[in-house]
């Protein structure tokens, strides 16, 4: 599988995540709307998979930062897009390096980078449910890592 088709299928699989979500919850239109710019995101993807590795195209740049806005408003942390785009840029989010100043909050930090790193094992999977389940946990992980960063500047001030 090419790397325009690995993000291909990530943005796809993030897509129909996002649209799950999407029922009964109060920003129901931006979810809606950010699963159908991710899926554009796939289209585009797959449109440009003869490409070359590096760069997105125009037409995927385009859903993706449509998705993005769309993303901002709901509680999926959009940093999500990186891991979707990431086989074709090269360019793999991480957790950045804190200082902190409690063993709870190093030990909640080093569960927290397990958890992703086991998703990053998973995240290609050719069982769509089990590629769904790490893109879940990456927004899980993303989502407890600001919480974190909250708590020790809120600690600090």
């Amino acid at each position: 599988m090419n790397a325009h088709v690995k993000a291909a299928n990530r943005a796809r699989l993030l897509g129909n995540l996002v649209g799950g979500r999407a029922m009964l919850h109060p920003q129901r239109r931006a979810f809606e709307a950010a699963a159908r710019h991710l899926h554009d995101a796939s289209s585009a993807l797959l449109d440009s998979a003869e490409g070359p590795t590096g760069h997105l195209d125009d037409d995927t740049e385009a859903a993706l930062t449509a998705a993005r806005r769309c993303l901002a408003a709901t509680d999926v942390p959009v940093i999500l897009l990186a891991y979707v785009t990431a086989p074709v840029t090269g360019e793999l989010p991480t957790l950045p390096a804190l200082d902190l100043p409690y063993s709870t909050t190093r030990a909640h930090a080093n569960e927290l980078r397990a958890w992703r790193l086991a998703a990053l094992d998973r995240i290609n999977d050719r069982n769509d449910e089990m590629a769904m389940a790490a893109l879940d946990a990456l927004i899980d992980v993303h989502r407890g890592w600001t919480g974190l960063v909250r708590a020790l500047y809120s600690d600090a001030a």
